[in-house]
């Protein structure tokens, strides 16, 4: 027997590996390349940190001036705000009149810091230099206890006087001295009373804005200042002259002013004059079926003053110079030396005899085509129109014998 046959481990062959080649850069270059592509993606990595870091710090510190008010500009601004705005209304707003920047970060403000108070309706003056919450602070109201709500009618044709009386007296609003004051010297920001303020008022007027303060039903607090009671019916009025126009494409202009500016123009008056024309039509009727007559009368006596004397003899202008309404004018009340005496002086009053509704102002912008120059009211309210002086007469005679 062979030596190792038997008790020895026999050793197993052994594999030969083949050698791989090396393929051209691998030796030395491959960890290059690695490394230049790791560097590469750590720069951008930075360099997006660096941008993000930028863009939020921006951010950060643009959006906190426009909260805190580091950095902005002293200058005033006039902002106007109405019964319904809220705080995201008022950040909008505020936006808008270049106050502020940020109107959606106006509202989290808010909201975040738990500040959702009652606004005051009304004008306030600001700056781009007042914090989030200073503006805050300007318009909400600042008496909230005890405070209720009081629903106030105004009915149509009623003067500043009644309603002075009306607000203070039955709802206990505002005062006397107070409202008079508003109503002659505050500097609301609507065209109309900019128009009012801007022109040469006839002499001799009562109230700047008799004829403005709409009739209709408002919601008040019961601490509501002076102008921000008037701005509610002022505001009215700007949406009721805006709504005669809202589907009218027939008469030139390029928004509802430009519309009335245009009509006025045709009949060489001014607004006012149509308000002051409308308040004599709300006035002279007490239905709204003979409003477009009544202003073609007074229309045709303002055209052609030769056919009366240029005066419109409207009852209505002398019961607005009484102190207190009669039943019965007479030729005495016609011979009173008042420029509200339409019997003795031509043309139209020096201002609005009442604060008309939206109908009559629409007859006084669009009346009625008629010859008619005269009218007399019959004993069921109903007016008899005339065409001439002999008809008016007989139209005259009619009334008086009750028929």
């Amino acid at each position: 027997m062979k030596a190792g046959a038997f008790g020895q481990r026999r050793n197993a062959p052994r594999s030969k590996a083949k050698p791989v080649a090396a393929s051209e850069g691998d030796a030395g270059g491959g960890g290059a390349a690695v490394t230049v592509a790791s560097l590469m993606k750590a720069i951008i990595y930075i360099m997006s940190i660096l941008v993000v870091s930028g863009f939020l710090s921006y951010f950060i510190i643009t959006v906190g001036n426009d909260v805190f008010a580091f950095v902005k500009e002293d200058e005033e601004i006039n902002v106007r705000i109405d019964g319904e705005t809220d705080i995201k209304r008022l950040g909008e707003v505020l936006e808008e009149k270049g106050v502020i920047k940020y109107a959606n970060m106006f509202e989290l403000y808010a909201k975040v810091r738990k500040k959702n108070p009652v606004l005051e309706a009304g004008e306030y003056t600001v700056s781009p230099s007042m914090s989030y919450d200073q503006l805050i602070a300007v318009f909400a109201k600042q008496t909230e206890p005890d405070r209720t709500t009081v629903v106030v009618t105004i009915p149509e044709g009623k003067t500043v006087d009644e309603i002075i009386k009306l607000l203070v007296e039955k709802y206990g609003l505002s005062s006397e001295e107070e409202l008079e004051d508003a109503i002659q010297n505050y500097e609301f920001d609507y065209w109309f009373v900019k128009e009012l303020d801007e022109a040469d008022l006839r002499a001799g007027r009562k109230y700047r804005l008799e004829g403005y303060l709409y009739p209709d039903t408002y919601y008040y607090y019961s601490d509501a200042s002076a102008p921000a009671i008037l701005y509610k019916m002022l505001d009215n009025f700007d949406k009721k002259m805006k709504d005669i126009f809202k589907d009218d494409k027939k008469v030139p202009g390029a928004d509802y002013i430009e519309k009335i500016h245009y009509i006025c123009d045709q009949y060489k008056m001014t607004f006012d004059d149509m308000v002051i024309l409308g308040s004599m039509i709300q006035m002279e009727s007490k239905y709204t079926v003979e409003f477009g007559d009544i202003s073609s009368v007074f229309h045709n006596r303002l055209a052609n003053p030769a056919q009366t004397d240029g005066k419109l003899e409207s009852d209505a202008t002398l019961q607005y110079m009484l102190e207190e309404r009669t039943e019965v004018l007479t030729e005495e009340h016609k011979k009173i030396d008042s420029p509200y005496n339409s019997y003795l002086y031509a043309g139209l009053p020096p201002g609005p005899i009442a604060n008309p509704a939206q109908t009559a102002i629409i007859y006084a912008l669009y009346p009625n085509s008629t010859g008619y120059y005269y009218f007399v009211a019959g004993k069921d309210g109903y007016s008899l129109f005339a065409k001439t002086y002999k008809e008016h007469l007989k139209n005259i005679e009619t009334v008086n014998a009750g028929k």
